[in-house]
C-alpha cells in the first residue's frame, strides 16, 4: 500500500475502495448486492485484523498532527445511507467502526484528544441530528467512548480534567 494513504483517509474507507479489502478481510463476493449485504461484517473483520496484528500503527501516521488525525477520521464517522428506511435517524447513522480505530488510538496507543477535538465533536454531534432521540443516543455514544475517562489539559488551569459535555 502506497505511504501517501497514511494519515490521510480512514483506513478502513481506503479498503473499501481498493482492491486492499481483499488482502485483508480474506473474503470475495461475486456481485454488488453480495457485497452491499456483507459491508458491516467486512468492516468488522477488517478492524479486528488490524487491531489483533497492530496493522493499525503502520497505516494512520502518529507523526502527523494529532489534531488531522481525529479531524479526518470524526468527518468520516456520519455515513448518509440512502438505503435506510426514511425514518430511520434521516438516513443519516454512525460509523461505529470509526469509533472503534478511534478507541483504539485512545485507550490503546494512549493519545488523547485535544480541546479542539472535543469541540468539533460536540458540534457535529448537534448540527448533524434534528431527531432528540437520535441525538442524544449517539450523543452518549461519542462522550462515552471520547471523553469519559480521558484527561484534557486545559489553558487556564495547570491540571487535567475530564470535560463534560
Amino acid at each position: 500500500m502506497s505511504s501517501c494513504y497514511y494519515g490521510k483517509l480512514p483506513f478502513v474507507k481506503y479498503l473499501l475502495s481498493s482492491h486492499e479489502l481483499e488482502i485483508h478481510a480474506d473474503l470475495h463476493y461475486n456481485d454488488d448486492s453480495a457485497l452491499f449485504g456483507a459491508v458491516e461484517n467486512l468492516q468488522t473483520k477488517i478492524i479486528e485484523y488490524l487491531i489483533s496484528s497492530q496493522e493499525l500503527e503502520k497505516h494512520i501516521n502518529l507523526d502527523k498532527n494529532i489534531n488531522e488525525i481525529f479531524d479526518n477520521l470524526i468527518k468520516e464517522m456520519y455515513i448518509e445511507d440512502k438505503n435506510l428506511p426514511s425514518g430511520d435517524a434521516n438516513g443519516i447513522s454512525i460509523n461505529k467502526k470509526i469509533i472503534d480505530i478511534i478507541d483504539y488510538l485512545i485507550y490503546d496507543l494512549s493519545i488523547s484528544p485535544t480541546e479542539h477535538i472535543v469541540q468539533l465533536i460536540k458540534e457535529n454531534t448537534k448540527n448533524n441530528y434534528s431527531e432528540p432521540a437520535i441525538k442524544r443516543l449517539n450523543y452518549n455514544l461519542l462522550y462515552n467512548t471520547l471523553i469519559e475517562n480521558t484527561k484534557i489539559t486545559t489553558n487556564d488551569k495547570k491540571e487535567n480534567k475530564k470535560i463534560k459535555i
